[in-house]
């Protein structure tokens, strides 16, 4: 199993968890077979044991950023990124048997908006390809933020930073980069955001307006003033905002009396808004009438930027004005870095920011180490202090039975919170030190959950060999095999499972109301027991969009549907379209890691 992120240079490992794990594989691995039975019958050495059978000491830098939901980062993006390379084919995008139209091959274009490649997590340099424009800028904003959920939240942000032109571009004018840039800012990724912005920006602009700001940015007047000119000679009628550049570049060229005229013009224009007001008042400094204030200016725009330089007056904001505070995940993140804080309050907001994306396991596990342990803490109410005192605990201990009940009672408390996903990216690498024994029975169904949502396919089987052999002394362990079975195959496991799974997990006192849905994730997963009810509206769209190749729209539509309302409330035919079209479009490994993730929401 693989899984990885990528860093920016401007946020300590782009919110270290920074994409979270933007990858994750769920390669199948044969092992043993669901059906064995016991004995278990281990390996001579499984990873991460020592010789002997002994579990391996816990080292004084708990491993926390390997493989698994937050996982080791992708390669540094560059700022800005490399431009010239052609990015190599996506090996992704093959049709998938679910008879999918196959996506267009990968065309190089190496000034298309986005920080990543083929190569680098992205989905594809074609992936708008045959897309609407117009129905792209209605869908975008919708998607939601911020997105908690661990394989919605990388394939989102993937997605959206995936190194690819819109359908609607023009040598290189991309009306979708600023809407993408947008929902990367509601994310929290700012940073990121920016990034996108500027690559966008740095395209050449073939529109009037477009290369007369270039040209202002680049300090290049007479350019600037050129293009204006040509404006001016091919339209009897200015609008205001060539009016205000004529204007500028009189005043620039020192026709006083002509500008000074039409200032007076602009002055006289009704239902002035904010940033007219702030060109007059920085125009009547440039002309000697009165002096600019600082209040008076802080737009971004760029004319009004060049005649603040030339005014000689910084925007309000730089000398009066705060910065704004971040809010959301974004300000979680921040408070959780900001030592003058409560250690507790630290760590709810890392805890908080680390489920976004925005800080690394490696932060979140320095914050709990800050924490005094002051008792056992099996037999403390849950809180904040708490979990960090438990993480240490399970951390440190060297016994594989008190680690397991560290463990499992973490996992459990976090089910309750909702914070499942989030957790077990911490504790995994420490569930995995426990070594699958008899007397681990009762923990292996809540190892072989852990173990075949974070893709250690190999652990989980011996886990599940393990509940399957206990599961006839303890009925507690039977109840919930049906549900492992489920999740080991929706995973990729090798074995022989029942002809109806779900039926299996029914009898086996499976809620009859959550069913229907696990048989639309396993329609979805082309897996055996699946039932695709009729689709019709959003879940419709989205089979429509995957039969015709469209990737980009179909991870988008998918997204859209399954993150507005949760994968908890997400309905059979959305799940089954969903899950079907992704894998239409190459993207088999996606649809897993959510059908598993969406399995676990609904009780497995």
């Amino acid at each position: 199993m693989t899984a990885s992120r990528f860093n920016s240079a401007a946020r300590i490992g782009i919110g270290a968890a920074a994409i979270g794990a933007l990858l994750l594989s769920l390669s199948p691995a044969a092992v043993l077979a669901a059906s064995d039975p016991v004995p278990i019958g281990l390996p001579d050495q499984l990873p991460n044991e020592q010789p002997g059978g002994q579990p391996a000491a816990p080292s004084p830098s708990t491993d926390t950023g390997q493989s698994g939901i937050d996982s080791a980062p992708l390669p540094p993006l560059a700022l800005p990124p490399a431009e010239g390379q052609p990015p190599p084919v996506d090996p992704g995008l093959q049709p998938a048997a679910l008879g999918g139209a196959q996506p267009a091959p990968a065309t190089t274009d190496a000034g298309a908006p986005g920080l990543l490649d083929d190569g680098n997590a992205g989905l594809g340099a074609n992936i708008w390809q045959g897309s609407n424009g117009a129905q792209l800028i209605s869908l975008i904003p919708k998607l939601p933020a911020p997105q908690t959920q661990p394989s919605l939240r990388d394939l989102q942000l993937r997605l959206l930073l995936t190194k690819a032109a819109g359908p609607s571009a023009i040598s290189g004018i991309d009306p979708i980069v600023p809407l993408r840039a947008e929902r990367l800012h509601a994310m929290g990724f700012s940073t990121e955001a920016l990034m996108l912005s500027r690559a966008g920006a740095s395209a050449t602009p073939t529109d009037a307006r477009g290369a007369f700001e270039k040209a202002l940015g680049a300090g290049d007047m007479h350019g600037a003033c050129a293009k204006v000119d040509e404006v001016a000679g091919s339209r009897s009628i200015l609008d205001l905002y060539w009016r205000k550049a004529l204007l500028f570049c009189q005043i620039e060229r020192g026709q006083t009396e002509q500008a000074t005229l039409g200032l007076d013009l602009i002055r006289e224009t009704p239902d002035k808004d904010a940033d007219t007001r702030t060109f007059i008042a920085l125009a009547s400094a440039l002309l000697g009438e009165s002096k600019a204030k600082a209040s008076q200016a802080g737009s971004g725009d760029p004319l009004l930027s060049t005649m603040m330089l030339k005014a000689g007056v910084k925007p309000a904001s730089a000398e009066n004005a705060a910065a704004p505070k971040p809010s959301g995940l974004a300000g979680a993140a921040t408070a959780a870095r900001d030592a003058t804080l409560p250690l507790e309050q630290r760590i709810e907001a890392g805890e908080n920011a680390f489920a976004g994306g925005l800080v690394s396991a490696d932060e979140l596990v320095q914050l709990y180490r800050q924490a005094k342990l002051s008792g056992d803490p099996l037999a403390m109410p849950d809180s904040p202090l708490t979990r960090a005192q438990l993480y240490q605990a399970a951390d440190l201990a060297f016994d594989p039975l008190r680690r397991a009940e560290f463990v499992q009672r973490a996992l459990l408390s976090a089910r309750a919170r909702g914070s499942y996903f989030s957790l077990g990216a911490l504790y995994r690498p420490i569930a995995e030190r426990v070594t699958p024994a008899p007397n681990l029975a009762w923990f292996a169904p809540e190892a072989a959950r852990l173990m075949f949502w974070s893709g250690n396919l190999e652990r989980g089987g011996f886990w599940l060999n393990l509940a399957q052999g206990a599961s006839a002394a303890q009925p507690e362990i039977a109840r919930a095999l049906p549900g492992l079975q489920i999740l080991a195959q929706m995973a990729g496991l090798t074995g022989t499972y029942d002809a109806d799974p779900v039926l299996a997990w029914q009898q086996a006192g499976g809620n009859p109301a959550i069913a229907e849905r696990l048989r639309g994730i396993e329609a979805g997963l082309g897996l055996p027991g699946g039932i695709a009810p009729v689709a019709s509206g959003e879940a419709a769209a989205i089979g429509s969009s995957a039969q015709a190749g469209r990737r980009g729209e179909t991870v988008l539509l998918s997204l859209i549907a399954l993150g507005g309302r949760g994968l908890a409330n997400a309905g059979s035919a959305t799940l089954a379209q969903a899950l079907g079209g992704l894998r239409a479009v190459g993207l088999e490994e996606e649809a897993r890691r959510i059908g598993i993730e969406a399995a676990i929401v609904a009780g497995l």
